[in-house]
Parts: structure tokens; sequence; C-alpha cells
């Protein structure tokens, strides 16, 4: 399998709603919570310019804030538009000819380029690839933090915080991504979108992941499948208040020195 290479697209717009998570950041925007000396945003793209199979880097957000952070590191930074879908395609807009496209939430503060590598060396050849991470690996790496898994009839998984894709495949599919955006918190649209007797299968842990990837596929009009990866970097996301100090921990372990 030839290895790819992707240019990024990082979705950095928002600002943090939970009271909690504000509180404990002591910032009200993810991207620039300090951990460990660094803003969050410079421990990601740090970790993607080290990654071998990284071309361009684009941050979309808030660009008085971002791009003193971002531009050091290669990285452009785009104004942020009305949802993360905006973001996205203005995103992709702005890599034209870019043949694979990574995009990325700025909370994934673990990432690493080994992450990134195995997932653009690995990944099937296909138009749309979401990275998952299966429970015993992810514990066994991170135990100390609360994890949402999926039931399948292949194991349980927890999702990656992006995907890689075509970017074609999803230029020519907006109105969709739009419809599965503006329904992800409504679980009867969501079940309306992906099919009443599906959506009852996964919520009792019986679809496979072959089903999921065919529904997914059939769904959208392209060719989607999950990455399995023994990575759970690319799946570590910075959501909650206690995360802030389970991070800034992993962090400063990360920067001791080897025995």
């Amino acid at each position: 399998m030839t290895a790819k290479r992707a240019d990024v697209v990082i979705i950095a717009g928002g600002r943090i709603r939970s009271p909690e998570l504000r509180e404990a950041a002591g910032v009200d925007v993810r991207a620039v919570i300090d951990l460990c000396g660094k803003p969050l945003l410079q421990w990601v793209l740090e970790a993607l310019r080290a990654a071998q199979s990284i071309g361009r880097m684009c941050v979309v957000g808030d660009v008085e804030l971002l791009k003193p952070i971002a531009s050091p590191q290669g990285a452009q930074v785009l104004a942020e538009g009305v949802d993360e879908v905006d973001n996205l395609f203005r995103g992709i807009e702005a890599l034209p000819g870019a043949e694979w496209v990574l995009m990325l939430a700025t909370d994934v503060p673990m990432l690493t380029a080994d992450a990134v590598d195995d997932l653009l060396a690995n990944a099937p050849d296909v138009d749309l690839i979401f990275p998952i991470c299966e429970r015993g690996v992810t514990l066994a790496h991170y135990p100390d933090r609360k994890w949402t898994f999926v039931k399948t009839t292949d194991g349980a998984f927890t999702g990656g915080c992006g995907f890689l894709f075509r970017p074609e495949a999803v230029l020519e599919r907006r109105a969709w991504v739009q419809e599965v955006f503006d329904s992800r918190r409504n679980p009867w649209k969501l079940m309306r979108i992906w099919g009443l007797f599906f959506g009852l299968k996964a919520l009792l842990g019986r679809v496979s992941l072959a089903e999921a990837e065919a529904r997914i596929s059939r769904v959208l009009g392209l060719t989607g499948r999950a990455y399995i990866t023994q990575h759970p970097e690319l799946c570590y996301d910075l959501d909650y208040a206690p995360h802030v100090a389970q991070v800034r921990a992993h962090m400063q372990r990360r920067m001791e020195p080897a025995p």
C-alpha cells in the first residue's frame, strides 16, 4: 500500500461552552489552553510538522488570536464561519490541488507524528476514513480518564477526533454534510438519516463495522471505511474539566528525559 500525503484543516473556531471547562482551562478558546507552557494548538501543529506524511496546514478560527501561534509553525489561519461545517469547507477551499485532506479538531493534545504517519500509511484507499481505537488498546495507554465506547459485534471502539478524505468527494456532498451536522444532537433526525432499523441495531450494539461502513457509504454516496488505529492519541480530545489536569500530567511525563 502506497503511503498517502495529506494537507490538514484544523477546526479551531468557537468558544468553550462548558463553565467548568472554561474555569479549569482559564481561557474560553480551546486552542489557547496552556499545557505545560505551550498553547494546545502549538502542540498539535508541532506533531503535524514532525509527521513525514503532512504537507500544508490550515487553521480555521480567530485570526487575531491564533495567527501568532500558527504562523511560526508554517500554518495559515482563516477566519471562522458560521459553524463547523462552514469552517471545514473554508479550509478545504484554501488547499487547492490537495489529494487528501486530514480534518482535525483543535483539541487533540496528545497527537503524535507516529499516529499521523501510521494513519496515512495504512488507511484504506477510499473516499472517507474514520480512525477508531479499540477499548483495550485505548485503556492500556490512558486508563486514567473516562472514555465513550460504541459497542459493535466486532468489539467496542472510541472514535477519532477527525477524519481523512478525498476533498472532491466531500465538496460534492456539502448538503449532506450540513444535514448530518445539524442533526447530530437529535437522535430522531439521525435515525431518519441512517434508517430506523439500522439505528436501533446500533443502539443495541448489534451492528458490525462492515455494516456501519456500508450504511455510511450508501447514505453519503461515497466509499467510507473505518481504520482501527493502535494510536489512541488520535482519539484523545479535551472536552471536560478533568481532562485539563490529566493532559497536563501526561504532557509533563512526555517532557521528562528518558532514563
